[in-house]
């Protein structure tokens, strides 16, 4: 016996069952894998020779992924500020849009008040919501859209903005309470654009003509930002407002709004700086970073790119443990480590694909009721940290490895379902085997016959 199946066999433990209850298993399980040309119709009268196994220490390779690139436009959200993550390092938020030319006109009376943005938190926070938050207004200086190439902006696009900032928020944003946040922006940029509609100037007199005189604003993280804050991108929550009133006996005050347009282009721009962690020398590519070179564990947070690949590279052998093999369940319980959740949200559906060798990923793992995609059923273990968990079925992905080709196997990739991943910055840290709080744990139960 090669030294792999002697690991395999030695990490296998035996319990005997009834008839019944081998009866009852055959009865109720839909899949399964068993040797070619072999059934189990005249074994149950022989149960001393039929044993139903469940196997849990089978070795689990587990590496943290750096993704080239991450899809965050179009996704009616704005992203801005800075949080200093001790595992993550230091990420940085900010976002890109365009805004629509309104089609009002200006009263001959009309007397310029201020320019303001106003943004609507959608209660999303990343970090401490009782610490400082800077926002600042830049214009951008470069027609925002993707490459020629592509359809999309990704967290790693960038355009070019002015040095000069339109304007600057410096406070605390309580994002269940507060519905609006108003920005004040430069008088001298409000009294331009007042004036532009005043004379009826060709910059406002089309939305083409428009964009070229103002090509779009950015808005990126203060020094003074401790955290990122979550805003709804619609076109009735990103509103530039140009405030005048009539001049007369009775002062009436009036507004002219320049909400969001073409939110195909608006999108967040997400940098992480990962000096001082464990996550220091990640970078794109296969390889990534095994588990033991990171604490005995990896980390997730997809809107930076940060993934977590599983494999079990002794699974296909499983079946020669005995002369006849058929697979009945196999399951995989993903445990967060205790004490990295405390101060952050971790993420609520954390998606099971399977990915090839190259970490592209092929397909999501179906739930075997329903067909959808598995999102693990979180439960959070608020007392002790010790059960806090996802959980999902692999017993398909399990059949298919069993019977795979090194052209058709495939590992697995933990992340968040497709809206959360380019919306949201949450993040987890799981346990590998050897972690010593919390461990990733796969338990798989099969008939054998000898």
């Amino acid at each position: 016996m090669n030294s792999t199946m002697h690991r395999l066999m030695n990490t296998i433990y035996t319990h005997r069952r009834s008839r019944y209850l081998l009866y009852a298993l055959l009865a109720t399980t839909a899949t399964s894998c068993e040797k070619k040309g072999f059934t189990y119709d005249n074994i149950i009268a022989t149960p001393d020779e039929t044993n139903y196994t469940i196997t849990d220490t089978l070795t689990v390779d587990m590496r943290t992924i750096q993704l080239d690139s991450v899809i965050t436009s179009n996704q009616a959200t704005l992203l801005i500020g800075q949080k200093q993550d001790p595992s993550f390092g230091k990420i940085t938020a900010g976002t890109f849009f365009q805004l629509k030319l309104p089609a009002n006109t200006l009263e001959t009376k009309a007397l310029y008040d201020s320019l303001e943005l106003l943004i609507k938190p959608n209660g999303f926070v990343y970090g401490d919501s009782t610490t400082t938050q800077e926002i600042q207004v830049f214009p951008v200086l470069e027609k925002i859209q993707p490459s020629t190439d592509n359809y999309y902006l990704y967290n790693t696009s960038n355009f070019a903005t002015g040095s000069t900032t339109l304007g600057t928020f410096n406070g605390i944003i309580r994002p269940n309470v507060d519905t609006l946040l108003h920005i004040k922006m430069s008088d001298a940029k409000g009294a331009e654009i007042f004036d532009l509609f005043k004379n009826k100037a060709d910059e406002v007199s089309s939305q083409n003509n428009f964009q070229e005189y103002l090509q779009g604003l950015a808005l990126q993280a203060g020094t003074n930002s401790t955290l990122v804050n979550g805003f709804q991108g619609s076109e009735s929550t990103v509103i530039m407002r140009l405030h005048y009133h009539l001049d007369g006996l009775d002062v009436e005050k009036k507004y002219i709004d320049f909400t969001l347009y073409n939110p195909q282009v608006q999108f967040n721009r997400i940098q992480a700086d990962r000096t001082g962690t464990a996550l220091s020398s990640l970078a794109p590519g296969v390889d990534g970073l095994l588990s033991d070179a990171t604490g005995n564990s990896t980390f997730i947070q997809a809107i930076t790119g940060v993934v977590t690949r599983i494999d079990i590279p002794y699974l296909k052998s499983l079946p020669a443990v005995s002369k006849y093999f058929k697979l009945i369940q196999a399951s995989l319980v993903v445990a967060p480590i205790a004490g990295t959740y405390n101060d952050y949200q971790l993420p609520y559906r954390l998606t099971l694909c399977a990915a090839n060798n190259k970490n592209m990923v092929t397909d999501t793992l179906p739930d075997p009721v329903n067909g959808y995609a598995q999102y693990g059923n979180l439960v959070i273990d608020n007392m002790l940290h010790e059960k806090t968990a996802y959980t999902y079925d692999i017993t398909r992905y399990c059949i298919n490895e069993i019977n795979s080709t090194n052209y058709t196997t495939r590992g697995l990739v933990l992340i968040p379902s497709a809206y959360d991943a380019r919306t949201r910055l949450d993040r987890t840290i799981i346990g590998d085997q050897k972690n010593k709080t919390n461990r990733i744990k796969i338990q798989v139960y099969y008939l054998s016959y000898k």
